[in-house]
């Protein structure tokens, strides 16, 4: 039986991650300052479609000191992630794409921003960054985040005494008689080059298999069990693991897809709230509602603006 604590396995996961990074990462700050010239219009529109690995981990400041070394390898250009805000520079990232699934930049960009309650922009302006040579630096591109409003496309309804906590990509659902209730995740927004509906059938079965394996090592896809919840269709795993008290917790997990973006829903209960609170539990469920317009297109949420310079 797993002892769980979300915190730790979002730290561990980007431990694992960047483990490898660390000689570039050191060799990259201990390098002097040179300044950026802006991309053009066709560069910055061509490397936001750019496909690239999706793991995110860390604070945002750790995390974009360690994604300028790695996006030399992994895009057409270096992209520096920057923020002057407190808040978001301390704010902890966690994975949200399946290893299976390379997202777009942009797809990328958003998943940071809705985490950090944050609007991202491209900086038209030259930005110094630590470099090896003292030159301008052609080819970098700089995004800004900035605080903006919660992005999340969804609402639910509570119980009366329950309250919500606006977690960035994560809604918290908090019962007045217990710490925890049931913590609504968006895990990102997804888009395919052929059939979408099967693309995001596996990004589904994907999110609920990663995340059954960190309750149950063990978990197989034969443990994932088709529940329609409400007009929900999802895949359902339950199990139980110790808490870091030491008591026994069932692990209640629902995972599913509406049109381009994934959700993962979370109950961890002792035996005794779960015969009180799950039957509340499920009514959130059932009320689930995206708020996005039902004609819109995938892109939907409010973007901001991209303007580039002339190289």
């Amino acid at each position: 039986m797993n002892t769980v604590s979300l915190g730790s396995f979002i730290r561990t996961s980007s431990l694992r991650f960047w483990g490898s990074v660390g000689l570039s990462l050191a060799a990259y700050l201990s390098a002097p300052a040179a300044s950026t010239v802006p991309l053009s219009e066709e560069k910055l529109t061509s490397i936001l479609a750019h496909r690239l690995e999706g793991s995110i981990g860390y604070t945002f400041a750790q995390f974009s000191n360690m994604f300028l070394v790695r996006s030399q390898s992994d895009l057409p250009c270096a992209v520096a992630l920057s923020a002057s805000n407190d808040d978001i520079a301390k704010t902890e990232l966690m994975p949200v794409f399946p290893g299976s699934y390379r997202p777009t930049l942009k797809e990328f960009l958003d998943a940071i921003a809705l985490q950090t309650h944050a609007k991202w922009s491209y900086a038209t302006e030259s930005k110094n960054l630590q470099s090896s040579s003292n030159q301008p630096l052609a080819g970098v591109a700089c995004f800004d985040f900035t605080p903006g409003e919660s992005g999340l496309c969804f609402e639910v309804q509570i119980p009366a005494g329950w309250k919500l906590v606006d977690g960035g990509n994560r809604l918290m659902c908090v019962p007045p008689s217990f710490p925890v209730g049931v913590d609504f995740y968006e895990m990102g927004r997804y888009s395919f080059a052929g059939d979408a509906a099967e693309g995001m059938k596996g990004i589904r079965e994907a999110v609920a298999l990663d995340w059954a394996t960190r309750a149950k090592k063990d978990a197989s896809r034969s443990e994932l069990k088709e529940v329609s919840v409400g007009s929900l269709s999802t895949l359902y795993f339950e199990t139980t693991v110790k808490s870091r008290l030491g008591g026994d917790l069932i692990w209640r997990q629902w995972v599913f897809s509406s049109r381009d973006r994934c959700y993962f829903v979370i109950s961890t209960l002792d035996e005794g709230n779960s015969t009180k609170l799950l039957p509340d539990v499920v009514k959130i469920l059932h009320s689930f509602k995206e708020n996005r317009k039902p004609n819109s297109e995938p892109s939907d949420r409010p973007q901001p603006k991209t303007r580039a310079g002339r190289t």
